[in-house]
């Protein structure tokens, strides 16, 4: 009788499905609006078709979306070196390997908001970053830090996270939020470090998640992803 996966695959399984987790809940509610009700979240990716109770999920080839410049800049310990990484017309970042896209299509008090993720899984830290359009009636709605405000409690309400700290980002050239959560995925506990950044009407959450044990690996990254990341204005 088979004794099961080593210890180390059983470790490495377990990150992947609490980054799995955070990554599927914590950007739904990118605007900071309808963060509490239910309604369908459609995801697009390149990898997989699947269908849960609240929503279903469809697959897509978003290759002609993006286009990646490979500039080695260090190496952190997310698993690799970090490299820029190219949207044109919206960003560049550094990211430890090339990103999976993942378009989801969320609820919100202002209309449904799509929402593009792109997320890099490490074996200690996985990054992401996602964009998306803010409705004109939410810019109107309130200021800037409001906004950013709401977008750490939605982050947190969709994984059932605490934040543990948050505060305005002083001296950066956009509006920017830095939040630190904590929730519990597959019983083992877990940890995001989050900035939120308005750039005109769009909103960039990037993110370092992974397991609270592997604390370092994710400050470390989330450091590369801040520093490194240019929106196009």
């Amino acid at each position: 009788m088979s004794a099961g996966p080593p210890a180390g695959a059983r470790l490495f399984a377990m990150r992947n499905r609490a980054a799995a987790f955070l990554l599927a809940g914590s950007f739904l509610v990118a605007c900071g609006g309808d963060g509490d009700e239910g309604g369908s979240a459609t995801t697009e990716t390149s990898e997989s078709t699947t269908t849960t109770e609240e929503g279903s999920t469809t697959t897509t080839d978003e290759s002609t979306r993006t286009t990646e410049e490979e500039t080695t800049t260090t190496e952190g310990s997310s698993g690799g070196e970090f490299e820029e990484f190219v949207v044109e017309g919206e960003f560049s970042i550094g990211l430890p390997g090339e990103p999976e896209l993942n378009t989801q299509e969320a609820p919100s008090d202002f209309g449904p908001i799509e929402v593009d993720i792109y997320f890099v899984e490490g074996p200690e830290a996985s990054v992401a970053i996602a964009v998306n359009a803010l409705p004109a009636d939410r810019l109107a709605s309130a200021e800037p830090q409001v906004i950013l405000g709401d977008t750490v409690a939605g982050a947190a309400g969709s994984t059932g996270g605490t934040v543990v700290t948050e505060a305005e980002v002083p001296g950066e050239e956009f509006p920017s939020r830095d939040a630190e959560i904590t929730v519990t995925a597959q019983g083992q506990e877990a940890l995001v470090l989050l900035r939120a950044v308005i750039v005109g009407d769009r909103l960039f959450q990037m993110q370092s998640l992974g397991l609270v044990a592997d604390r370092a690996a994710i400050e470390d990254a989330f450091e590369q992803l801040v520093s490194s990341f240019e929106p196009v204005t």
